[in-house]
């Protein structure tokens, strides 16, 4: 049993923040109650909103002494979000997830598990595995554009057969979270490919196993402004971590 925290990055969520918050701990509490964890924290990292997210967050934080909010007054990017929530996270193991929840909480307990039985250092979620099941596909383009990234990615950035590097699920023990993201540079999208990068020449055992997702409305993901920096991120890592 360990404790271990969640981080959950969000933008321009006050429609269904509270909701999702409130389904995490559920699971959490879940967990605790036999005996899979001993205790649990909620790191919710407001990346910038500039909706009422942060005014949701602050009414469920009065009641939730579980729950750790940050905030920032202006949008740096989903990498940038992920490494503050995790570098202030406490737990022996720590979650980071898509605040939409397109990979459900209830997959922390296999994940835990599998964290801790083969004695690796990063799980991972993979959509493309065998034994994935993706209730709702994203659209078409997202696929389409998903696709040519990672081929992009896997020529620029070799990552050794790892088929999924966005799927926004990801759990670490402690020690090797706090060793990657402290030297993470990325802010944007490609965060995940530098840190599987970086672990990968530490090495970091990673396993990648299958999840249950499903597309959420929603997502902030600029198809062509963002293609074009994560291309850019791509170079920058390379050329800062090497082959």
């Amino acid at each position: 049993m360990k404790d271990i925290s969640v981080v959950l990055p969000c933008y321009n969520r006050e429609k269904t923040i509270e909701n999702e918050v409130l389904e995490v701990y559920t699971c959490l509490v879940g967990l605790k109650s036999i005996g899979d964890i001993e205790g649990f924290e909620v790191v919710v990292v407001d990346d910038g909103s500039e909706d009422n997210t942060l005014s949701r967050l602050k009414r469920l934080e009065k009641a939730m002494p579980f729950l750790t909010i940050l905030t920032y007054g202006k949008n740096m990017g989903k990498g940038h979000a992920v490494k503050a929530g995790v570098l202030l996270s406490k737990g022996a193991v720590v979650c980071f997830m898509d605040a939409d929840l397109s990979a459900p909480p209830s997959e922390l307990r296999r994940f835990m598990y599998l964290l801790n039985s083969l004695d690796s250092g990063v799980v991972i979620g993979s959509r493309a595995g065998e034994g994935s099941l993706v209730n709702v596909p994203q659209p078409i383009y997202r696929r389409i554009m998903g696709r040519i990234f990672s081929l992009i990615s896997s020529k620029i950035v070799p990552l050794g057969g790892i088929s999924d590097t966005q799927c926004g699920f990801k759990m670490f023990k402690r020690e090797e979270a706090n060793l990657l993201f402290s030297k993470q540079k990325a802010d944007g999208f490609s965060f995940d490919v530098e840190i599987l990068h970086m672990a990968r020449k530490s090495n970091i055992p990673i396993i990648e196993v299958p999840v249950v997702w499903s597309d959420k409305p929603g997502s902030s993901v600029r198809p062509f402004r963002d293609a074009f920096s994560m291309l850019l991120d791509l170079l920058k890592i390379r050329f800062l971590w090497g082959r």
